[in-house]
């Protein structure tokens, strides 16, 4: 009978903990429900508003990310080619440079001092270009860090101001130097092998001597495709270069003409003027002396020929 009563109570005691606990829950909602009611709502305006704020920012990084993954690729991938050719083609230059060397010490002659020259310059333009990738890869790995913002917006304002850094320093045109220096260091070597080698012996000389201008006359050709026709596969920077260049060139010499490379010509309006005259002249003339057939069929290849644009490939402004 004991136990009984002592299970009965220990259940009531269960009951009224039970019963205070789900009446302090209670409680505890009907305030927090009042104290969601006292808080100030949003206006519609303003939440769509920050929906398409964040709609907008969330866009961006998603172009921005494709964007920098790119940039990341291609500037990784040319820096490592390139320190790995200016590594194994630092060590044969110094291999030459020491070859060399104790022809220095004893009575230089002038084609022994030339070829030195060369090959030290050749060095130096090498280890210039490396030192160039390393400080490459730096910069490239210090526009992609995230950095510590918290919302999207401060990421994506962070990420623009360094993309607007980019370009106002010009990163890409200093980057193009890189694989430029590479192009000058083996041009300066193979010139100091085909000077020695044509001192030393005529006929060895005159082979490297073919195949160094061989190849620079192979250069020169795939380098000129690269500046006629943007389709052409042969970019290179000394491309772009080249096509400024011959802009400023242009410029200098015929500033009424802008030219539209490599065969649309845009002209100022005076010279519009005076090409529309002629043109009018050379139908006016060969209708008077041509026949109705035959000024009916000049006509229509008169309009064709005014009518034909040519869509440039690179323009130079």
């Amino acid at each position: 009978m004991e136990d009984v009563k002592q299970n009965g109570s220990n259940d009531d005691l269960i009951s009224a903990v039970r019963s205070g606990f789900s009446e302090l829950i209670k409680k505890q909602d009907e305030n927090a429900e009042r104290l969601e009611g006292l808080r100030p709502q949003p206006a519609p305006n303003d939440m769509k508003s920050a929906d398409a704020k964040t709609t907008f920012w969330t866009s961006y990084m998603k172009l921005a990310d494709e964007h920098d993954k790119e940039l990341q690729q291609k500037y990784s991938s040319d820096l490592d080619t390139g320190l790995i050719f200016a590594g194994l083609f630092s060590a044969v230059s110094s291999a030459f440079i020491i070859q060399f060397q104790p022809q220095l010490q004893s009575s230089p002659t002038i084609i022994i001092i030339a070829v030195q020259s060369l090959l030290y310059i050749s060095l130096f333009a090498t280890l210039l270009a490396a030192l160039l990738a390393v400080l490459g890869k730096q910069w490239v790995v210090h526009y992609q860090a995230a950095g510590s913002r918290e919302t999207i917006e401060e990421r994506g304002l962070e990420r623009q101001r360094k993309l607007d850094g980019l370009r106002r320093w010009r990163l890409d045109a200093l980057l193009q130097m890189f694989p430029l220096l590479l192009q000058l260091a083996l041009l300066l070597f193979s010139s100091a092998l085909s000077v020695y080698l044509w001192s030393v012996h005529r006929a060895i000389g005159a082979m490297v001597l073919g195949l160094t201008l061989s190849a620079v006359c192979a250069y020169i050709l795939l380098l000129l495709s690269a500046i006629v026709s943007s389709d052409s596969p042969f970019q290179t920077p000394l491309a772009l270069v080249a096509i400024q260049l011959g802009s400023r060139i242009w410029r200098a010499f015929f500033p009424s003409v802008r030219l539209q490379w490599p065969l649309d010509m845009d002209l100022r309006p005076s010279m519009a003027r005076l090409l529309e005259t002629l043109k009018s002249c050379f139908h006016s003339h060969f209708d008077a002396a041509a026949g109705p057939t035959v000024r009916s069929d000049a006509s229509s290849v008169h309009r064709s020929m005014i009518s034909m644009e040519f869509k440039p490939t690179h323009a130079l402004s």
